[in-house]
């Protein structure tokens, strides 16, 4: 098929296989490849494909270039964001505020594990309250919430997490 001098050599082999789906009467939702324009250049496209009872496929198709190129961005953006806290010097624990108001630990960065003295992965899936149970009777859950929703920022004293007590 002539068709298939236009896709980018690295999609060849997959779409191929999407091809061959289609010979066996399988319909193929979000499939996507790069083509060859006019100009020389790839545009990412995006697949909706059938093939019913018939020698015919039939195919709509969407130019999505522009949204994988800010998926790469973001992708770089999200990278940079973990090298630099992986990095810090500085002890980093970061949470997910979840539909439920439930304050999720989802990962600290080697600096909190050696400031603490504990592996902080174990907590991971915790609430803030369940990971660190003194700190339920601080402000800080209500801050960290509220910074969570309003991206306000917060600043508080040194809090020193030592055998389950703190300390300011």
């Amino acid at each position: 098929n002539r068709f298939f001098e236009l896709v980018h050599p690295e999609d060849l082999g997959k779409t191929q296989e999407a091809v061959s789906s289609l010979a066996s009467r399988m319909e193929l939702i979000h499939f996507e490849n790069r083509y060859r324009c006019k100009d020389g250049n790839y545009r990412w496209i995006e697949w909706r494909s059938r093939a019913p009872h018939n020698d015919f496929i039939y195919a709509a198709a969407r130019d999505i270039t522009d949204r994988k190129k800010a998926e790469e961005v973001l992708l770089h953006s999200e990278e940079t964001f973990r090298n630099i806290v992986h990095a810090s010097p500085m002890g980093i624990h970061m949470y997910q505020l979840q539909s439920n108001d439930r304050l999720v630990f989802v990962g600290a960065n080697p600096a909190a594990d050696r400031l603490l003295g504990v592996d902080n992965s174990k907590f991971i899936g915790m609430t803030l309250e369940e990971a660190f149970p003194p700190l339920a009777k601080t402000e800080i859950p209500f801050r960290y919430r509220q910074a969570a929703v309003s991206g306000e920022s917060w600043q508080t004293e040194q809090i020193i997490y030592d055998d389950g007590k703190i300390a300011g």
